[in-house]
């Protein structure tokens, strides 16, 4: 094969290879690429190079405690939803979840609590979808039925003066 970069000569190999992702770096083993040793570039095929995304994913989910896209995609099927479905619960744009779940985008911390509060907390995915479908109620009304000391330390926003 040849460099695209140099036209140099292009050797197979199984070394690390090292990439920034997010301003981090990530080094990833047992990817096959080939590698020209005139200019040091690399090159993947197609297969490989969607196997060192996901690699690079799952490290900077590790390295941040995040989800990754392998439990974010198992959480969701446990919860028996589509990835519509999710996203409509989550409150996230289309085609969130799958960009989450290919590892092409990185979930925020508070997505990631989220999904992991429906998840594994009884009740949670209910709560979500009621508050969904409830669109005038109250910050009270909405809060207190999943809860319940909410009520004491709610303030009485109607009686505020402005002053």
């Amino acid at each position: 094969m040849i460099c695209s970069e140099c036209g140099g000569s292009l050797r197979e190999t199984m070394e690390p290879i090292v990439e920034e992702y997010r301003g981090e770096r990530f080094s990833v083993s047992g990817i096959r690429h080939y590698v020209c040793d005139s200019c040091g570039s690399y090159e993947l095929l197609a297969e490989d190079a969607d196997l060192l995304s996901q690699k690079i994913a799952d490290q900077y989910a590790a390295r941040h405690e995040l989800l990754t896209p392998a439990e974010i995609r198992g959480a969701r099927k446990s919860l028996g939803l589509t990835q519509i479905e999710f996203e409509r619960l989550l409150g996230v744009s289309s085609p969130t979840c799958s960009r989450w779940e290919n590892g092409a985008v990185q979930q925020s911390k508070s997505n990631d609590r989220l999904i992991r509060l429906i998840a594994n907390v009884p009740g949670a995915r209910e709560y979500l979808e009621r508050l969904g479908k409830v669109s005038t109620a109250s910050y009270e009304a909405q809060l207190i039925p999943f809860v319940p000391s909410v009520r004491s330390v709610t303030p009485d926003f109607e009686n505020i003066k402005e002053g």
